[in-house]
């Protein structure tokens, strides 16, 4: 004797009141994420900074070696979204910068532009990383019309692996022939949250340095095939190395 079939489970349609629903309820979400977050994370940054210890071991040069070369592009790793551009800030340094194309990439966008920097939108979300490389050259572009721009770039974004050089910034770090500045924010004290890059929370009461490394030169040919695998390579040991160094006692 044959059991019976199970009805399917029913699905929503693509226009359902259901699915509307849910969308109305995910842009709801990401606007006051995009509205609050901001500004909640800048008051926590403030605090952080007004209470700690902060040294300036070189990264106040990065404006001015930007202006005297023409541009500059600064090379910075993923994990220090919150604590490199709140640096910035506190140096008067105004980058411009890729965030990609997405809710979480609006709510960073937000955050960067409260403390002073250039958001370009277009970095690697997984839905737009084709467009990465006209991204990277809108980088350029910003450059050409403003001279002596400092230019940043997470070079393990936006979804790693996590302290590896992505080729797309290799190749930045070799366009055009433009100083290349590695950066450093150190913390005493710090959480790493659980995301995929271990992105550094900072810690009231701390001691922070902000360090800096170059200006480095792109050798020639840097830009493709085995040339520019040893520069990314070298750009990935010396980013290394700098957060060795620069870490407070």
């Amino acid at each position: 004797m044959t059991r019976p079939r199970a009805a399917p489970a029913r699905r929503s349609r693509p226009g359902s009141p259901r699915r509307r629903l849910a969308r109305r309820l995910r842009r709801a979400g990401a606007w006051l994420a995009a509205t609050a977050l901001p500004a909640l994370v800048l008051a926590y940054l403030r605090l952080v900074w007004r209470t700690s210890r902060v040294e300036d071991a070189g990264l106040g040069r990065a404006g001015a070696l930007a202006a005297e070369h023409g541009c500059a592009i600064a090379l910075v790793w993923h994990e220090q979204a919150l604590v490199a551009p709140m640096a910035c800030r506190a140096l008067g340094l105004r980058p411009a910068t890729l965030v990609s194309r997405s809710d979480a990439g609006e709510v960073a966008a937000r955050l960067l532009e409260r403390q002073g920097f250039r958001a370009l939108r277009g970095g690697s979300s997984r839905r737009a990383s084709r467009h990465r490389p006209l991204a990277l050259r809108a980088l350029l572009r910003h450059a050409e019309r403003e001279p002596g721009a400092l230019l940043a770039l997470a070079v393990d974004g936006s979804h790693g692996p996590a302290r590896r050089v992505k080729p797309g910034a290799a190749w930045l770090a070799s366009a055009h022939g433009h100083p290349v500045l590695l950066a450093h924010v150190a913390c005493r004290f710090g959480v790493r949250l659980p995301t995929w890059d271990g992105l550094v929370l900072p810690l009231p009461f701390n001691r922070i340095r902000l360090a800096l490394a170059g200006p480095l030169r792109a050798p020639p040919g840097a830009a493709r095939g085995e040339a520019r695998e040893r520069w990314r390579a070298e750009l990935e040991a010396g980013l290394a190395r700098l957060a060795r160094a620069s870490a407070p006692a």
